[in-house]
This record gives structure tokens, C-alpha cells and sequence, in this order.
């Protein structure tokens, strides 16, 4: 039963990329999309493309993963799925972000924020107001040097929600673009004023920081 193979494969690919294991679950995923190629159902394939274009974010492959991402974006549109649209432009938002194109994974990232909001899952919108604070902490070096202060309150916000509903999680590559950005951003700020934006995070409502990262501008 090459159906229930394939999605036997995407479920070890998640183990895989759960325990950032990205090789190893990238080959699982890639062999889970050939089997629903084979099977033909446009609803599983999308659901391999999602994980194959997870993993390829993962490990890098930023030119691999740009075009299954559009896939994504371009059946889920069409099919009014919007969970996996998100995914679609949060992919799409990492690999700017890999390539330190940070005014465009920006704009991405509040893309793939509106529709995680739409579906209400707190945890992907967490992730999604992650990447735009990851996002402005990068533009702080270029054209927008007060971006730190509100990528680090945005940071904090998110950190005491995960801390309301017990969340406490770790991929790897994710943990090393938020090293990348928002380590960075933390020092390059006297342990003070670091503190004292963390704090200001922490104590707006996690609603105000959606809000917040959804109408946030390169201007700003």
C-alpha cells in the first residue's frame, strides 16, 4: 500500500527534522513525494512538499526550496487552504533571511503571520513574529538602526506567551538564525538597555505584539 508508505515517510521525516536529524529527513520526505506523485492525490503531495521544503530550508538549499514553496503557495491559494499557504511564505521568508535579504523576509514573514493568525495557532504565530524581530534586528546594521530595540520587545513578547502555555522548543537551524539576528542584536546593546526592551516585550500582550508585526514598515 504505497499510500500508506508515503505517509509512514512523512511522518519519519518530521521525527527527523523534530531531532534535526535535516539529511535524514530529507530523503524521507523525498521519497514520500515520489510515492504520492505516484499515487496522485494533489492534496498529499502538497502535504510532502510542505515537509520536503521544510527540510531544504533547514539545510540551507534556499534555490531547492523557493520553487516547492511556490507550489505550495500556488495550490493552497486555489484550494483555500491557508495552513498550508503559510507554510508556503514562511519558507519563502526563511531563505531571505538565510541570504540576509532582511527587508524581503520581512514583508514575507508578515505574509505567512496574517494567514497563522487567520487559522489561530498561537505557536506558528509565534514563529512567524519571531522571524520579523529576526528580520529587523537584521535591518538595524543597514537602514533602520532603531529596529533593534522593537525586534528584541518582540522577542520578549513572544518568549513570556511560550512561557503561558508551556512551550519550550528547539530545532537547530531555527535556533541558529535566532542566534544569527537576535544574539547579535543583544550584543550589540549595554546589558541595560538590552533588559530594559526585553522587559518592555515581555509585558505587552502577546495580541499587541501580533499586532505590532503585522503593521511594522522598513520606515518605521
Amino acid at each position: 500500500d504505497t499510500r500508506e508508505i508515503a505517509l509512514a515517510l512523512e511522518g519519519i521525516g518530521w521525527m527527523h527534522f523534530f531531532r534535526s536529524e535535516d539529511d535524514d529527513g530529507c530523503r524521507a520526505f523525498a521519497e514520500c513525494l515520489r510515492l504520492q506523485q505516484a499515487n496522485g492525490d494533489q492534496h498529499l503531495i502538497i502535504r510532502a512538499k510542505v515537509g520536503l521544503a521544510q527540510e531544504l530550508v533547514a539545510l540551507g538549499r534556499t534555490a531547492e526550496a523557493k520553487p516547492i514553496a511556490k507550489e505550495i503557495i500556488e495550490f493552497a491559494e486555489v484550494h483555500h487552504d491557508k495552513r498550508s499557504e503559510h507554510f508556503g511564505w514562511h519558507y519563502l521568508a526563511d531563505c531571505e533571511l538565510i541570504l540576509g535579504n532582511c527587508s524581503e523576509s520581512l514583508e514575507l514573514y508578515k505574509k505567512s503571520l496574517a494567514l497563522a493568525n487567520a487559522i489561530g495557532d498561537k505557536i506558528e504565530i509565534s514563529f512567524e513574529v519571531q522571524g520579523v524581530a529576526m528580520s529587523l534586528a537584521g535591518l538595524e546594521r543597514t537602514i533602520a538602526p532603531s529596529a533593534v530595540r522593537i525586534a528584541i520587545q518582540l522577542a520578549g513578547a513572544v518568549k513570556a506567551e511560550w512561557d503561558r502555555v508551556g512551550a519550550d522548543i528547539h530545532v537547530k537551524f531555527w535556533d541558529e538564525l535566532l542566534d544569527r539576528y537576535l544574539g547579535a542584536a543583544r550584543r550589540s546593546l549595554p546589558d541595560e538597555d538590552f533588559e530594559r526592551e526585553w522587559s518592555k516585550g515581555r509585558g505587552i500582550a502577546f495580541e499587541d505584539a501580533v499586532h505590532l508585526a503585522l503593521e511594522i514598515s522598513v520606515g518605521d
